[in-house]
């Protein structure tokens, strides 16, 4: 676990020496706990500070039973002692030196920004379930919207907040935990100070990141559902293939890094991506769609889905409406007015997805929401939450 401080400027962010260790949580592996005991039980001397470790837990409950989040959490709670207590009583002085001046006795509050974690570690430090397969009640962190409504761009469902959680908790409301994903845990993170902007504390504070949620998810789920919708072994997925292998190489700048990569020597159907390489698979499939080369291969295909000009213009739509959305977020500044606006261009750009990505053309249903659940309609808050806006 690692920090650094706001005060810095997002160029000095990016450097390693702006960055601390906060210290080192271990996970505990059920494999190395039973090696322990085979240790022990082979009576090796050696094995006398091995059996003084595991007999520690003397004096549990034997049928208690033992919640592996709940352990990651009291770690985690020790780690962040010093910041709570830091805290609670009222910051500290520091004689602040900017632009070479010193500043003496600059009184600092600290609080937590936001956290930058990957999904999996997301659902960790919030203490949600961390499965997004079927049968699952909720798949966001961030809000208790039911994973049957997660598909829907309108749907209103109601934030996530430490005091909601603990609530819940002392009242060991097993049912509706569950009913929103969570774990019933005394969350680390629950009892440390987050910005006074709004009171969703963790829920609120994991933004999501560009890798997995975007890259390796949305964009990698439309490449999926395009050659469902085709037919995989399909003639015209093999035309449209080679039209990408067509386009890439007339498309590839060989001396200019900075322009995308299309040139995939196996088209764009089967080859494995590196995650920035999806967003100009992306830019391949519009060049399909848009040329008549392409659409005529379309058009031929039995399933039905790009026999009409409003099916093809609508798969145009959703593919440069997300080109035009992750080249936004990419972007270096984004101001108060484009965050608002931000909110609503999320449920425009959501639309076609939903409306492309039907459960009945090849794809179950939970596929089609894990990649629209509302993490993805949300990150107008991650904006104005994590960077300051």
């Amino acid at each position: 676990m690692i920090m650094s401080l706001r005060i810095f400027t997002r160029k000095c962010r990016d450097k390693d020496d702006a960055w601390t260790i906060l210290s080192f949580v271990p996970k505990i592996h059920s494999d190395t706990s039973t090696g322990d005991w085979m240790f022990v039980e082979s009576g090796h001397m050696a094995a006398t500070e091995a059996a003084t470790a595991i007999l520690q837990g003397e004096g549990i409950e034997e049928n208690a039973r033992v919640n592996n989040m709940q352990d990651h959490h009291n770690l985690l709670e020790l780690v962040l002692d010093g910041l709570a207590k830091l805290q609670q009583n009222g910051g500290f002085l520091w004689d602040l030196r900017y632009e070479g001046q010193v500043f003496k006795d600059v009184h600092f509050i600290p609080y937590i920004s936001h956290l930058r974690v990957e999904e999996k570690e997301v659902s960790s430090l919030c203490g949600r379930h961390g499965a997004y397969t079927k049968g699952v009640k909720s798949y966001c962190h961030n809000c208790t919207c039911r994973s049957e409504e997660s598909d829907s761009p309108d749907a209103k469902f109601q934030i996530k907040t430490p005091k909601m959680i603990n609530r819940l908790a002392r009242q060991n409301d097993e049912d509706a935990l569950n009913a929103m994903s969570q774990h019933n845990i005394n969350n680390a993170f629950h009892k440390l100070q987050f910005g006074k902007h709004n009171n969703r504390g963790i829920h609120g504070a994991c933004p999501s990141e560009m890798l997995h949620a975007i890259l390796l998810g949305l964009f990698l789920y439309c490449r999926s559902v395009f050659f469902e919708q085709i037919g995989p072994s399909s003639k015209a997925a093999k035309a449209v293939n080679a039209l990408a292998k067509l386009y890439g190489k007339l498309f590839q700048h060989q001396s200019d890094r900075d322009m995308p990569h299309t040139k995939f020597e196996k088209g764009i159907q089967a080859d494995k991506l590196m995650a920035k390489q999806h967003r100009d698979m992306l830019l391949i499939m519009a060049a399909i769609l848009r040329c008549s080369r392409g659409r005529q291969t379309l058009a031929e295909t039995r399933k039905g889905c790009f026999n009409t000009q409003e099916q093809i213009w609508d798969r145009v739509l959703l593919v440069e409406t997300l080109l035009e959305w992750e080249h936004w977020l990419c972007s270096e500044e984004n101001g108060p007015l484009c965050c608002c606006l931000h909110e609503k261009k999320e449920q425009v750009h959501h639309a076609p997805v939903e409306e492309d990505c039907q459960p009945n053309q090849g794809f179950g249903m939970e596929h089609r929401q894990v990649s629209q659940h509302p993490s993805h309609m949300g990150r107008h808050f991650d904006v104005w939450n994590s960077t300051g806006v």
